[in-house]
């Protein structure tokens, strides 16, 4: 079943999914043959609500959990829902309406068991639950800045507690206040409740509201002050991994780093295709990409909320190609070409963290002795072949051992 997961071809990206990973001692117990009890929602049940709580037992020895849910079925999905790995045992997604299949499994830092699969239907009556729920009476707790917070110039981590039934947060911030402002530095509707800005010197108030279609909460104001930046430096973080230049097909990618100094929590930050800020009170930060390869930086943000005090570390770089390499595309001999021998065959790679590829010659749909033959090149030099009509395809090969699939034979004659 985890092989058939891993293979699913999602029709429609899907933001990153971010799990805390636990940041303890290493654990080893095998728990490869272990199961997991799926507990909520039962399977072939019919639910009349949106809002699904998936809820499973835990498993002795595990330290966090994969859960994927897919619509209709894994067997043949048309919608991707969720791939998300957690340390707690339930989860809630908000759906729509239509048939579910959902599996989870449970993983140390050595094993990890099978997934366990279950599926269930949102009939039609959800579609009211999720519209028209009354949040005004919900109150936003701002996180940080903590009121009447003072910080250097520079970055500035606005982060708030999120309301199950809001589907955005209008966030907004004024300079000095919302009574009398003079600048209304930011205002927008986010979908995420954390937000990175470069604010310079001066007063500030920032204030949050959670809205749905119909409904929206009361602002909670706090104030901010940003002083000018001070000679003395702080501490930095220290990232160890991915190490800078690391290139990636894997879709999920650990962050680590170091440090010494006393803060709350960290916000990592990914800057590429697609930029996020994520937080966490580990060392430690599992990301799930989606279909967005790409060149990305990342750095990471320590806040001691106590002191008013941000630490801040090094920015690194990495890259992340989705799925497997490109196929190449053949370019000399064309398709129908007589040649004489030697000849050059050329073709062309779809990426460049390629590092060989394979050709393949074939004679009356019969693979000739001696292919595939291993090329660091985007060319080989054919020789050896007697006259006759052939056909010829080259498979990419990437830095991360994964193949590409074999492109379509082009035949050609040699005199």
């Amino acid at each position: 079943m985890s092989s058939q997961l891993r293979n699913i071809l999602f029709p429609f990206g899907i933001a990153f999914l971010v799990i805390l990973s636990n940041c303890g001692d290493v654990l080893e117990d095998n728990i490869s043959n272990d199961e997991v009890f799926l507990r909520a929602p039962g399977n072939g049940v019919t639910l009349d609500s949106a809002t699904v709580t998936f809820w499973w037992d835990h498993v002795e020895g595990a330290i966090d959990y994969q859960i994927q849910v897919v619509s209709p079925s894994f067997d043949s999905a048309q919608y991707f829902i969720a791939d998300s790995f957690l340390v707690e045992n339930q989860v809630t997604f908000t759906l729509g309406v239509g048939e579910f299949e959902w599996a989870v499994r449970a993983l140390n830092n050595g094993y990890e068991t099978d997934f366990f699969t279950s599926s269930f239907t949102v009939s039609e009556e959800a579609v009211e639950d999720t519209t028209d729920v009354d949040i005004s009476a919900e109150t936003i707790v701002l996180n940080t800045p903590l009121d009447e917070a003072s910080f250097e110039e520079g970055n500035v981590i606005f982060w708030w507690e999120e309301i199950s039934d809001a589907n955005t947060y209008d966030l907004q911030i004024a300079r000095p206040n919302f009574t009398s402002p003079e600048e209304l530095v930011y205002d927008s509707a986010l979908e995420v409740s954390t937000l990175t800005l470069s604010l310079l010197a001066g007063e500030y108030e920032w204030r949050v509201r959670g809205a749905n279609d119909d409904f929206k909460t009361d602002y909670t104001t706090y104030s901010l002050i940003v002083t000018e930046p001070v000679s003395e430096e702080n501490p930095t973080i220290t990232l160890v991994s991915p190490v800078d230049g690391y290139r990636t097909n894997e879709q999920s990618v650990a962050f680590n780093w170091t440090f010494t100094e006393e803060v709350d929590f960290y916000v990592l930050r990914i800057s590429g295709p697609t930029d996020l800020d994520f937080v966490t009170e580990s060392e430690q930060l599992s990301v799930s990409f989606d279909a967005n390869s790409g060149d990305y930086e990342w750095s990471v943000t320590g806040v001691n909320s106590t002191d008013n005090i941000n630490y801040y570390s090094d920015t690194l770089n990495f890259s992340y190609t989705d799925g497997i390499p490109g196929t190449p595309e053949l370019t000399s001999p064309t398709a129908g070409e007589s040649i004489s021998l030697p000849f050059q065959l050329t073709w062309n790679r779809q990426l460049d963290n390629v590092v060989r590829d394979s050709v393949f010659i074939f004679g009356a749909d019969t693979l000739i002795t001696g292919f595939p033959v291993g090329v660091q090149a985007e060319n080989y030099l054919l020789q050896g072949l007697e006259s006759g009509d052939y056909e010829w395809s080259v498979k990419s090969i990437d830095n991360q051992g994964l193949e590409s699939l074999e492109s379509a034979k082009s035949g050609f004659t040699v005199q």
